[in-house]
């Protein structure tokens, strides 16, 4: 930092230090650095990346009112990506607030995610599955099992992931998250398992059936992909 850098050269270097204390645990040193960036780079991608990141650091430390804060300021970013993230972890937080003022559970939950961030995905794990036997039934399982489910994907246990995901849809066919363990199953029959019959039934479900899911427009080509349709 002490080189004679341009203005976004300075913010990648911060933003990779600000990283490396975020993996750190040094949640404070994070967030200034992430501020800074924030405060050079107002209206620019960078900035709104730092913005987020610094929403995520103060999640990960449970400071949620301040990092709902930035969520929601970040819902109508003009980069979809940050705008859905920040959208996702938004209504997380509101939604786990209203069903516990104690935040008990999500403050546990933001632990396990905190794990998934150091890529420690054994304690993530073993987080998520305390959860699931401390608070079964609270509003927080369904998200717990996508996240299970995403984890168990990410170790290569397609049988596993494909449990939680089942659960969601047997459970929670009204919930939030029913389109993404649809999709998630899906993507794993079609791409892992090479199930077609399988896949293409998932998929199916999401064109019929989930119209406003971001999965959409992915889950009709594909579907028709594993029709036969020439005409896409």
């Amino acid at each position: 930092m002490t080189l004679p850098l341009n203005k976004y050269q300075l913010a990648e270097v911060k933003m990779e230090l600000a990283d490396i204390y975020l993996f750190e645990e040094k949640f404070n040193q994070a967030l200034l650095y992430y501020s800074q960036i924030e405060e050079d780079l107002k209206n620019d991608v960078i900035g709104h990346e730092a913005s987020l990141k610094a929403a995520k650091t103060s999640y990960f430390k449970a400071d949620f009112v301040w990092a709902q804060k930035q969520f929601k300021e970040l819902k109508s970013a003009a980069t979809q990506l940050i705008a859905n993230d920040a959208l996702e972890y938004f209504l997380l937080i509101n939604d786990n607030t209203v069903a516990d003022s104690t935040l008990t559970a999500l403050k546990e939950f933001s632990r396990g995610d905190y794990f998934i961030y150091q890529n420690k995905n054994q304690e993530a794990l073993e987080q998520f599955q305390k959860i699931l036997t401390n608070f079964k039934g609270n509003e927080i399982e369904s998200i717990t099992l996508f996240r299970l489910g995403k984890t168990y994907e990410k170790l290569g246990d397609y049988t596993l992931a494909l449990s939680q995901y089942q659960t969601i849809i047997n459970k929670f066919e009204d919930g939030i998250y029913i389109d993404e363990a649809l999709y998630f199953s899906a993507e794993i029959y079609n791409n892992k398992l090479i199930d077609v019959e399988k896949a293409k039934a998932l998929y199916e479900k999401i064109v019929f059936y989930h119209e406003d899911s971001i999965y959409f427009i992915d889950s009709r080509k594909k579907y028709r992909q594993l029709r036969g349709d020439t005409n896409l």
